[in-house]
C-alpha cells in the first residue's frame, strides 16, 4: 500500500522546507542572543550588534562585531594614540569577546539549543571574529595575543569536563518507582513509547502492554528515564539541578572569604558541623560553636554568614532530593561532587574542598529529614 507521503509528495517537500525554516530561525535566534552579549560585554549599547533576522548569520554577526573594534581602533590612532594604548583596546576587546561567547553559550546550553547547526553557528562565529581580530592587531602594529592565563583555565576546564563526561554516571529510583540514569549533558532529549493493544474473539485474548522511556537534558544534566516522569518530578529536578547550582556560587563566595577553611579546621564530625553552622543549640556542639567564633576571630558562639547561608541551601537541597529518592544524601553528594566539577571558576585543591565540606555537612544534615514511611 502506498504511503500518505507518496500519496501526497509535495505535503513531505513542505515538511521539509518547515523544518529547514525552524533550524534557520533557532540558528538565528542563537546569534541573537551571541550578539546581545558580545555588545553588553563590549561595552556597547544593548541592541547596537542587532539587525534583521537575516543579519544573524556568522559572517554577519562577526562583521558588525569586528566594525565596532576597527572603528575604535581607528578613531584611537587618529587621535595619536601610542601602539601601547591600541594594544591594551585590542586586549580589552579580545577579553570582551571571550567573556560574550562564555555568557552566550552557557544561556544556550541551559535553553538546552546548544547543539546542532546553532552549535557548528556559534563556533563559526567565534572564529570569523578571532581571525579578524588577527588582521586588527596586524594592521595596528599588534602581534597576535599569546595564550593567556584564562585560555589555560578554559583548556583545563575542558578536559575536566570531557574526563567527567566519560566517568560521571549515577543510578536513582523515585519515590514512584522510576529510574534514572544522571549523566554529564551530551546529548538532546528524546521520548519513547511502545504498546500492544489487547483483543478478543470470545475463545482468546490478547492483553495490552506498554512501556515508556526517554531521556531530558537539564542545563549541565543528562537524565535518561525507564519509566515516566510527570510534572511534578521533573519540576522538582529541575530545581534540585538549580540548587546544585546556587550551592555551587555559594561555595566559590564563601571560600574565597576563607570561611569554610576556618570550619573544617576544627575537625568536627559531620553532626557537630552542621549543627554549628545553623546555629542550632545542642549542648554537644556548644564548645565547637565556641571554637569556631575563635577561629574566626568574631567572639564566642559566632558563625561566619558564608557558612551559615551555604548550610541552610545545602538542607534545602538535601530536602529537594529527598521529594524526588530515599536515598537523598547519596544522590545529592554524587550531583554535587559532579556539578562543581562542572564549574570551570574551580581548580582541583578547591573541588576537593567542596567534596570534603559537603560530604561531612550532608553526614549531619541527613538526620534533620523527617521520616519517610515509603522510603524503598
Amino acid at each position: 500500500m502506498n504511503t500518505l507521503g507518496s500519496l501526497n509528495p509535495s505535503a513531505s517537500r513542505f515538511a521539509q522546507l518547515g523544518q529547514a525554516q525552524a533550524a534557520r530561525t533557532a540558528s538565528a535566534d542563537a546569534q541573537a542572543t551571541l550578539a546581545n552579549r558580545l555588545a553588553d560585554k563590549l561595552g556597547l549599547q544593548p541592541g547596537a550588534l542587532s539587525g534583521k533576522q537575516a543579519d544573524y548569520s556568522p559572517e554577519k554577526v562577526a562583521e558588525r562585531v569586528l566594525g565596532f573594534v576597527e572603528q575604535r581602533l581607528q578613531s584611537e590612532a587618529a587621535a595619536g594614540a601610542d601602539p601601547d594604548k591600541l594594544g591594551k583596546l585590542l586586549s580589552q576587546a579580545r577579553e570582551g569577546v571571550e567573556k560574550g561567547f562564555a555568557d552566550a553559550r552557557k544561556i544556550l546550553d541551559g535553553m538546552g539549543v546548544l547543539k546542532g547547526q546553532v552549535a557548528s553557528d556559534v563556533d563559526a562565529t567565534y572564529g570569523k571574529i578571532q581571525n579578524g581580530l588577527e588582521d586588527l592587531g596586524k594592521r595596528f602594529g599588534q602581534e597576535a595575543a599569546p595564550a593567556t592565563s584564562g585560555s589555560l583555565v578554559a583548556a583545563a576546564y575542558s578536559e575536566r569536563f570531557s574526563a567527567l563526561a566519560e566517568t560521571f554516571d549515577m543510578q536513582v529510583t523515585t519515590r514512584d518507582g522510576d529510574k534514572l540514569r544522571i549523566s554529564v549533558a551530551q546529548a538532546s532529549a528524546s521520548w519513547s513509547q511502545s504498546s500492544v493493544a489487547a483483543a478478543s474473539d470470545g475463545r482468546s485474548s490478547v492483553v495490552s502492554a506498554s512501556s515508556q522511556s526517554g531521556s531530558l537534558r537539564i542545563g549541565g544534566w543528562q537524565v535518561d528515564v525507564e519509566g515516566e516522569l510527570d510534572d511534578d518530578e521533573v519540576k522538582a529536578l529541575e530545581k534540585l539541578f538549580g540548587q546544585v547550582q546556587e550551592l555551587s556560587d555559594k561555595f566559590y563566595a564563601g571560600d574565597l572569604s576563607g570561611a569554610f577553611d576556618r570550619a573544617m579546621s576544627l575537625n568536627m564530625d559531620g553532626e557537630q558541623l552542621a549543627s554549628m553552622s545553623l546555629r542550632l543549640t545542642q549542648t554537644s556542639v556548644r564548645q565547637a560553636t565556641d571554637a569556631y567564633g575563635a577561629v574566626a576571630g568574631q567572639g564566642s558562639s559566632a558563625v561566619n554568614g558564608d557558612l551559615q547561608s551555604y548550610a541552610q541551601s545545602l538542607l534545602d537541597a538535601l530536602r529537594s532530593a529527598s521529594d524526588l529518592t530515599g536515598n537523598a544524601g547519596s544522590m545529592l553528594k554524587e550531583l554535587l561532587k559532579g556539578g562543581f566539577a562542572l564549574d570551570d571558576r574551580f581548580d582541583l585543591p578547591r573541588l576537593e574542598k567542596a567534596d570534603a565540606l559537603n560530604n561531612s555537612l550532608l553526614d549531619g544534615l541527613s538526620s534533620l529529614l523527617p521520616a519517610q514511611p515509603d522510603e524503598r
